[in-house]
């Protein structure tokens, strides 16, 4: 998104920039990726997360392990720490869970809203219990459908 303005620094300016995020290097004018962190999967090892928090937890580990402890900022030093620190880490297995359509997953919560209340606690369960793949947003939005649909029955 920024890649434009981004590529029009000076050299020295671009030195000093460091990017994180998932799978961003196809998307990266060619100037650019030689600034991306060299962070992967194996970072779900050390900080679990979502993929959509991933840029997030990469900064963080970043600004935790690595810059506070590289005071020179060069991006060479700074980018071998960070690998040093992933070397020793196994990307956790991801879970494969079939996607249903919104009407399969609002029946699935209607049948738990009797015994069990929560979104949190529900959406768990769905992804525990029955191997339901369902986004956190997604989720809260088809959780009030149901529970609606239940109130007006």
């Amino acid at each position: 998104m920024v890649g434009k303005s981004l590529v029009g620094l000076s050299p020295n300016t671009l030195d000093r920039i460091r990017i994180f995020g998932a799978s961003l290097s196809t998307a990266l004018p060619a100037l650019l990726r030689p600034a991306l962190a060299p962070y992967d999967e194996r970072l779900d090892a050390i900080l679990p997360g979502t993929r959509t928090d991933f840029s997030q937890r990469a900064l963080m580990h970043f600004v935790e392990a690595v810059a506070s402890r590289n005071r020179a900022a060069d991006r060479d030093a700074d980018f071998a720490a960070v690998k040093d620190a992933l070397q020793s880490a196994t990307a956790p297995d991801r879970v494969r869970r079939p996607r249903r359509t919104d009407d399969e997953i609002v029946r699935l919560i209607a049948a738990r809203l009797p015994s069990q209340s929560g979104v949190s606690k529900v959406l768990r369960a769905l992804r525990d219990e029955e191997g339901i793949a369902c986004e956190q947003r997604r989720f809260s939005r088809l959780y009030q459908a149901a529970a609606s649909r239940t109130r007006h029955t």
